[in-house]
């Protein structure tokens, strides 16, 4: 029985609204700390914005961002079709509108990023954000 799975959709539903420049939640797509990406919600200034950043050997570098008003809760996606990921969002509930063109899954497989466990998916959230919107 083969275990790998490398085509899937995650979702979530967050009702939420950062106070700070330093609050962001959402999805984590996870090989290690070093390897990984991060789609989730912050703020700059007053204003509010959904951002994608990849961490590729311990360097984070945010590779798409978009200003949002946020009235209700937010629909974040991603969806994973070998090693394409594309990630999006949807304000409304249900028109789902892509952050940025598609990025390689490259830094989540283990040949790059090493490890044996394969890539995971998950909910994130932390009060100590250190991305930086430009």
């Amino acid at each position: 029985m083969d275990s790998k799975h490398n085509t899937f959709s995650f979702e979530t539903t967050l009702d939420y609204k950062p106070e700070s420049e330093k609050d962001l939640a959402g999805i984590v797509c996870l090989q290690n700390e070093s390897f990984n990406y991060v789609f989730g919600v912050t703020k700059k200034g007053k204003d509010t914005y959904v951002l994608l950043e990849r961490t590729e050997n311990g360097q984070s570098e945010i590779i798409a961002s978009k200003k949002i008003e946020i009235m209700g809760a937010i629909r974040l996606q991603v969806k994973a079709a070998g090693d394409n990921y594309q990630f999006s969002y949807a304000l409304n509930g249900a028109n789902f509108e892509n952050l940025g063109t598609g990025v390689s899954g490259d830094v989540l497989s283990t040949n790059v990023a090493g490890g044996f466990t394969g890539a995971l998916v998950g909910l994130y959230a932390t009060a100590s954000n250190n991305a930086i919107l430009k």
